[in-house]
């Protein structure tokens, strides 16, 4: 696969579907004949088990799930190619990168095992702010012109390659910058943010009463049919963000801290922007966003 077919793919938004059809209508299919229980029973029907009431742990909000502990491995980097915005960099030289450069990037990523291999230009980043300001609610016929922006992104096999694979792609032709591109902890997680009002972000009001946590908790159970529900308070952003940002965790961290706690939405079926949109804007909430890697 060249670039220009990755970039097509991904511009599409169904590079994965595509390469996956055959499994997901097999899964689809055994799915459907266990729904409607076309296989037969070799014995009676089986009893109906009563379930076990799970304890809740003294102090824990009801819907809420236990937060995942498994934590994404920061391998990831994102590397830029020289664009008409770039050609001051000293790496640019003033030339802008060609279709050969990309394709000797890619040569190279097989080489040194870099998966997840992704392409994002300035469409597709242009797309993912229209969706997000739809999401939110707001205007977009305002002209949001799309950048010239060209990257590859990719993780290496291993953390400890990450910095070596990193020069031996900074000093590739047609290369504007290379960096490490952090791996949001609920990546792999949730689809949807849900963002509680905190000391700030909700004008004329303080933080999100715990009454207000628990409504808006029974009505992503009663609206979403939601796989799992996850509150994230201080503590656990802070682990998050200093995995995300060892070098400037501190900063960072003082930063969004006071705008509150956030509800992370695992969904079983529901898109995410319809599960935003279903969820509207109860008491104590901020906002409600879609859960997206995080941009170059």
């Amino acid at each position: 696969m060249d670039v220009e077919e990755l970039a097509s793919e991904e511009r599409a938004g169904g590079g994965w579907i595509k390469r996956h059809l055959t499994t997901l209508i097999a899964v689809g299919i055994v799915g459907f004949i266990l729904a409607v229980g076309w296989i037969p029973r070799i014995s009676g029907p089986d009893p109906v088990a009563t379930p076990t009431p799970v304890p809740e742990t003294p102090g824990e909000i009801s819907g809420m799930s236990p937060l995942p502990d498994v934590w994404p491995v920061q391998n990831r980097l994102a590397i830029q190619m020289c664009t008409k915005s770039t050609l001051t960099l000293p790496a640019c030289d003033g030339r802008e990168s060609v279709l050969e450069d990309a394709n000797a990037i890619l040569e190279r990523a097989r080489e040194l095992r870099i998966s997840g291999l992704s392409y994002v230009d300035g469409k597709l980043l242009r797309k993912w702010r229209l969706d997000d300001l739809r999401e939110d609610g707001l205007p977009t016929d305002e002209r949001i012109p799309p950048g010239d922006e060209r990257y590859f992104t990719g993780s290496v096999p291993r953390p400890s390659s990450l910095e070596a694979a990193i020069t031996i792609f900074r000093e590739m032709s047609g290369v504007a910058r290379v960096a490490r591109f952090p791996v949001d902890f609920w990546e792999e997680h949730a689809d949807v943010r849900v963002e509680l009002c905190g000391r700030q972000g909700c004008p004329g009001r303080g933080p999100a009463t715990e009454a207000e946590k628990t409504a808006i908790l029974a009505r992503i159970d009663n609206l979403l049919s939601a796989e799992a529900v996850y509150v994230e308070d201080a503590t656990h952003l802070k682990k998050t963000i200093e995995a995300m940002h060892p070098d400037d965790a501190e900063r960072r961290f003082a930063a969004r801290e006071p705008y509150g706690d956030s509800i992370y939405i695992k969904l079983s079926y529901l898109s995410s922007a319809d599960a935003v949109r279903m969820l509207g804007k109860p008491p104590g909430m901020r906002d409600a966003s879609t859960v997206r890697p995080v941009l170059p």
